[in-house]
């Protein structure tokens, strides 16, 4: 999330919403993105675990969104329409599946309990951690070239319309 601006200064945060049948680490399952977004946070953050939970806050709120207008679109119940959202930040999954408030200070608490209300009123289906290695989004903040290329595993994954674990 360093990797933003040229200044080295800041945080940047990516996330991309996928239709498809569910996601299946290994499975090569068929997936349409219709939103993305990689932005620099606006606001200073302390660590990857506050740029994470900023991100994940946004994109399920971004998520539902996109869900009530699928409703609205084609009249389908909106339990067949589920979100399932991911991370590869097992500190966010631990508390926003926690019933104690997390001390991780300030601000963040807000983040955190906005994602932690969504799944409690299955707003959402669930949040589950994922390895780095398989984060698609991460290419929107990462730069490529490397053993783990985060942009070529975004690239084929968009070019083939299925996740490219």
């Amino acid at each position: 999330f360093k990797n933003l601006p040229p200044n080295k200064t800041g945080s940047a945060a990516g996330y991309i919403i996928f239709l498809s049948g569910g996601f299946q680490p290994g499975k090569h399952g068929k997936c349409c993105p219709i939103m993305w977004k990689s932005f620099k946070i606006k606001r200073v953050v302390g660590s990857t675990y506050e740029a994470e939970s900023l991100a994940q806050q946004e994109a399920m709120e971004e998520a539902l969104v996109i869900k009530h207008m699928l409703i609205q679109m084609t009249n389908i119940p909106a339990h067949l329409i589920e979100i399932e959202c991911y991370t590869d930040c097992n500190d966010l999954v631990a508390a926003a599946y926690s019933s104690k408030q997390h001390i991780k200070g300030g601000r963040i608490q807000i983040d955190v309990a906005k994602i932690r209300e969504m799944l409690e009123r299955k707003e959402i289906n669930e949040l589950k951690w994922l390895p780095t290695t398989m984060m698609v989004a991460d290419g929107l903040t990462k730069k490529g070239g490397d053993e783990n290329d985060k942009v070529a595993l975004l690239r084929s994954t968009l070019q083939n319309g299925r996740f490219a674990m």
